[in-house]
């Protein structure tokens, strides 16, 4: 874990586990403290986001939920070499709010489905965390 203006991030690579990601944002967050996940790479970012809905999981069953907020940072290296990296900046969801936004299955309800119930056409699939797109 690193320090940088004065908010912990942790340094994501494609190899970092999701199980442990997920542990470390879950605990952070149940302490309260500001969390942001440091990736450079498509691999890193995958395994970030891998790790944020395993986190997220384990969160909602206490009642909290967590969203990302993604950012640009440039990296300085040695000498004049810069790379870009993404943080995702971690923040906890009034659940109220959350709950009028997604329905029961765990999907997005754009604004104009928002106050209608799940259509009886949609079939939630086999899998709870896991939803066919349906057109």
């Amino acid at each position: 874990m690193a320090k940088g203006q004065n908010i912990e991030f942790l340094k994501i690579s494609k190899r970092t586990s999701a199980a442990s990601i997920a542990g470390a944002v879950a605990g952070m967050v149940k302490d309260g403290k500001p969390t942001k996940l440091q990736c450079i790479g498509a691999g890193a970012v995958n395994q970030a986001i891998k790790g944020a809905t395993i986190a997220r999981s384990f969160l909602i069953a206490d009642g909290v939920d967590i969203a990302l907020v993604p950012s640009f940072v440039t990296l300085s290296g040695e000498g004049d070499e810069e790379c870009t990296a993404i943080r995702l900046q971690v923040v906890k969801v009034d659940h109220d709010y959350v709950k009028s936004k997604v329905s029961s299955t765990g999907d997005y309800l754009p604004p104009d489905h928002q106050d209608t119930a799940q259509s009886s056409s949609e079939q939630p699939s086999s899998h709870p965390r896991h939803h066919a797109i349906h057109a």
